[in-house]
């Protein structure tokens, strides 16, 4: 494994350090190499490397954003066993309880991120003079992705749909319907979830999603709701500070033009 890491990586040097380990799916270790430290993912299923592309993929989305720090993804590569490795930038991460409340700021800011942007394109569009600006990434009014993405193993649907009810209902819940009637035959969650979609769009929840979402949707009026959500969210001792700024983020946002 380390000489297909030599070879995709143009390096001589090789040498891990740190911990080496991983959660329940993947296994991980850093390195340092020619071109500095680097961090590898290692998991040797077969459903490896669409799960790796849908991770690099989202992490070049995020850093589009320039709103919160995530690893900058190198390279997924095949293994001759049919799994892959996914090297990214090695990030020196220690304790972070004192960073919680700039962490809170800025998943407000990545939420908020392509409203921001449709607000501003409405802004150029009646400036005179100024056309729409330039930039790598555009405000998107569909839901979905442009890539499967995974949950553990899982293949998540990402096709863009104009709403997000849909989208949810048809391609979150609708994936673990089938997968709890293909394994475990249950005929009678099968009817309750027939029952359960057509009321689906009039819960107040559903709503409240379509609301925030929606394009006609005023930026304040969804920076107002995402507020009333969070206040509401069951919190551990340890994330209080975290979502505290989170919400404290967005209620200052509302007031911003």
């Amino acid at each position: 494994m380390e000489n297909v890491l030599k070879r995709e990586l143009n390096t001589a040097r090789l040498k891990g350090f740190g911990y080496a380990g991983g959660g329940c799916i993947s296994q991980g270790q850093s390195y340092e190499t020619d071109s500095g430290r680097v961090f590898v993912k290692v998991n040797h299923k077969s459903q490896a490397k669409k799960m790796f592309d849908g991770e690099m993929a989202s992490l070049e989305a995020i850093l589009k954003t320039n709103t919160v720090k995530v690893p900058q993804p190198i390279k997924v590569i095949s293994l001759s066993d049919g799994g892959s490795m996914f090297v990214m930038e090695h990030l020196d991460i220690h304790s972070l309880n004192r960073y919680m409340a700039k962490l809170g700021e800025q998943l407000a800011d990545l939420h908020l991120h392509n409203a921001k942007l449709n607000e501003q394109q409405q802004r150029d569009a009646q400036t005179v003079g100024k056309g729409p600006g330039q930039s790598d990434i555009q405000y998107v009014d569909k839901f979905g992705f442009h890539i499967v993405t995974c949950c553990g193993y899982i293949p998540q649907n990402n096709d863009w749909q104009n709403d997000w009810v849909n989208f949810f209902t048809q391609q979150r819940l609708q994936i673990q319907m089938d997968l709890i009637e293909k394994d475990y035959g249950d005929r009678e969650a099968r009817e309750l979830w027939s029952k359960l979609q057509k009321g689906v769009p009039l819960t107040a929840t559903a709503r409240i999603f379509c609301f925030l979402e929606n394009t006609s949707t005023r930026l304040k009026t969804r920076r107002r709701l995402v507020m009333e959500m969070l206040i509401d969210c069951p919190v551990y001792s340890w994330k209080r500070k975290y979502l505290k700024n989170l919400r404290k983020r967005t209620l200052v946002s509302m007031h911003s033009p």
